[in-house]
């Protein structure tokens, strides 16, 4: 059965601060705990699944989301693009 939405609402701060020590990036933040909770209730949606402690299970997907998205970011690092860099091809004017 899941939590009321009063309770979920209620432990969304909690978990914003949790998940925002972690990685340090509000937008990130947002980001992992909208799909936490979305896995969330995806799970308790299943017929056979039941969960006994929301927030318990919260902060673990939590967690594994972060673990995530660092080895993520580990594996394919990103590049900060400049635009001042010029391209080398034709733009669509001179083509």
């Amino acid at each position: 059965m899941a939590p009321p939405a009063s309770q979920l609402r209620a432990q969304r701060s909690d978990l914003l601060n949790y998940v925002g020590r972690q990685v340090r990036d509000s937008a990130l933040s947002e980001d992992i705990v909208q799909e936490a909770y979305l896995r969330l209730l995806t799970f308790e949606a299943a017929p056979d699944k039941r969960v006994n402690n929301a927030t318990a299970l919260l902060r673990r997907i939590s967690l594994n989301l972060i673990r995530d998205h660092f080895r993520l970011v580990k594996r394919a690092p990103t590049v900060e693009l400049s635009d001042t860099i010029a391209c080398p091809y034709p733009t669509v004017d001179q083509q």
